[in-house]
């Protein structure tokens, strides 16, 4: 029998192996390789997801700790639940029918079964756009490596771990181990909710750890997010039996780009007073973001910083140049950089191998036009400050031109390259919070922000013209909409987690911080308020939902031990023939 010493030197030791970091970058690799992204095609969606969790029951089953294996289908009743998000993918409510999470349960020997039932979650489902994944020496590339397959990977691993130390030392768990590899996380969190309604899975465990790229920390909280859906007419849209203005006509009264560009603007300033407001003692990072994630054609995803967006400008008279134009662009771009920062002249941060080489990029495009394209970095809108949303950028860029549609004449028209004339003009995003503040306190100050942009842009342009008196943009939140959540720092689970980190070599802080991202600790946390719930796991946030999203093998390795230790440290372990207790724990 051994004690927990020389299990800890074993486990680091085991993890640094070739063979066990090969295993974690063929586990990943694999799961990358099959695309996890939902789409309104369910029965393609249900069949990859099926595919993967195929490859985990085998995995498990070939290498972990034996166990059972569960696909636990996602029941319909969880679409009546507060918590519940549309599946705006498929644009309709029965997409879960055949579709299922995957759980491992592995029950303690009921002599040495102790209280403290662990469980620990993580996803599937990734963003959009897939990359076919590679490995470059020490890292792995592709779409989840980090976001959060890397934390699937290392779930496997640990059991796999777990099987060795039952057989090479003669130790097994006290606790009983709930394992959960849920779906669509990224679009809200309907797979840990279905997990979490579950009454009989949830008499297993008094403690949940939700695996996300958390860098190796252990962090006791984690911020809310509400993603946001601006809906903003456009000339003829609702009125196609009418005759709308003409285009010249329409480009002095009233241009939904400039009104957009306006609302991304003043939705910054309201993000950044609710940033100013939130003085919360686990949240000392302040990670209060206020992220435009997709405007007309321009973006994947609400969550994720929009890396370029290209428009057109029109001017109207011959006395407007390119350099006054410029001259504007590079003032609004000033105050753009006294917010956020010149990531041009620091390059690409958080270990992301992007480098923002230019802000813009202004060129003629025909006669009498300008092209306009915005560049900026992409990655999870968590890490809005360590990349770079052209969204924003270019609402401060242009902040200072003059439009067409603005009192007292003005020099250029704008529009965006392949945009529609017609249909509404779509602005989504995401606006992070902590406890400070509810969700409805969220939402209500967006909505008054959108209300300001719109009333500022109708004073001076086309307040009085009776046409376009029905333009009030359009505000919903009917997507992710995420409560902020905290638990006891001082808990012995996470006074665990903390000792289990430093011993497989992560920087651990302390009193340690929430994490800045809203993920599905909160549904847990929320729904069992007796639960301690906390996050860690492997990989950058920065790269994350990136062009570049990548995860090294130490970070795998180092997470993998870090995860099994806290395991035996919390859950303790036993002499998994005699029945003995270990040495002290």
């Amino acid at each position: 029998m051994s004690d927990l010493n020389s299990l800890q030197q074993w486990l680091v030791q085991r993890v640094s192996e070739t063979e066990v970091r090969e295993f974690l970058a063929d586990t990943l690799l694999a799961l990358c390789r099959i695309d996890s992204i939902p789409c309104p095609n369910i029965a393609d969606t249900a069949r990859r997801e099926g595919e993967i969790l195929t490859l985990l029951e085998q995995t498990i089953s070939h290498y972990g700790l034996s166990g059972a294996l569960e696909r636990t289908l996602v029941p319909e009743s969880i679409s009546k639940h507060p918590f519940y998000t549309f599946p705006h993918y498929a644009g309709r409510a029965d997409v879960y029918a055949g579709r299922s999470n995957l759980v491992y349960l592995r029950d303690a020997p009921s002599a040495t079964r102790s209280d403290r039932g662990i469980a620990v979650n993580a996803h599937i489902d990734t963003v959009a756009p897939y990359f076919t994944p590679y490995r470059e020496g020490e890292r792995v590339f592709g779409r989840g490596a980090c976001d959060d397959k890397g934390s699937c990977a290392i779930m496997v691993a640990a059991l796999r771990l777990l099987r060795e130390l039952e057989q090479r030392f003669d130790v097994c768990l006290s606790c009983d181990l709930t394992f959960m590899f849920a779906i669509d996380e990224e679009m809200g969190g309907n797979g840990s909710l279905a997990l979490a309604l579950d009454e009989r899975l949830g008499e297993r465990y008094g403690t949940m750890v939700v695996l996300e790229c958390c860098d190796g920390r252990v962090h006791p909280g984690g911020r809310g997010a509400v993603w946001y859906r601006v809906e903003i007419p456009n000339p003829g849209y609702g009125t196609r039996d009418a005759s709308p203005p003409e285009p010249a006509a329409y480009l002095r009264l009233y241009n939904p780009v400039v009104l957009a560009l306006e609302i991304i603007r003043e939705m910054d300033r309201e993000g950044a007073a609710i940033r100013a407001e939130s003085d919360h003692p686990l949240f000392p990072q302040g990670p209060v973001q206020t992220s435009p994630g997709i405007l007309g054609p321009f973006g994947e995803h609400p969550a994720r910083v929009c890396s370029s967006i290209s428009f057109v400008l029109t001017a109207e008279k011959p006395v407007a140049t390119v350099e006054q134009l410029d001259s504007r662009l590079e003032a609004g771009l000033q105050e753009y950089i006294r917010r956020y920062g010149d990531k041009a002249a620091k390059g690409g941060s958080g270990g992301s191998a992007a480098k923002l080489q230019r802000h813009y990029d202004l060129h003629p495009a025909s006669s009498g036009e300008m092209g306009l394209t915005v560049h900026g970095l992409s990655g999870h809108m968590g890490a809005l400050y360590e990349n770079d949303n052209a969204l924003i950028k270019a609402a401060y860029l242009l902040k200072d031109v003059e439009f067409v549609s603005m009192k007292g004449g003005g020099k250029w028209g704008i529009r965006l390259i392949n945009g529609d004339d017609l249909s509404p003009l779509v602005l989504e995003g995401g606006q992070g919070f902590v406890p400070t503040h509810s969700m409805e306190q969220i939402k209500s100050r967006l909505s008054a922000a959108v209300q300001r942009a719109y009333r500022r842009y109708a004073g001076y342009t086309w307040k009085r013209m009776p046409y376009f008196r029905d333009t009030t943009p359009a505000l919903s939140f009917s997507k992710l909409h995420n409560e902020a959540y905290a638990t006891d720092p001082d808990s012995q689970a996470v006074s665990e987690a903390l000792l289990a980190a430093e011993a497989a070599g992560i920087e651990v802080h302390r009193p340690p911080a929430a994490w800045e991202v809203s993920s599905d600790a909160r549904i847990f946390a929320h729904l069992r308020p007796d639960l301690t719930v906390f996050t860690t796991g492997p990989g950058k946030l920065a790269l994350a939902h990136s062009d570049q999203e990548q995860i090294t093998i130490p970070e795998l390795s180092t997470s993998t031990a870090m995860l099994t230790l806290f395991l035996l440290r919390f859950g303790g372990f036993h002499g998994s023939q005699s029945g003995a207790p270990a040495d002290s724990l």
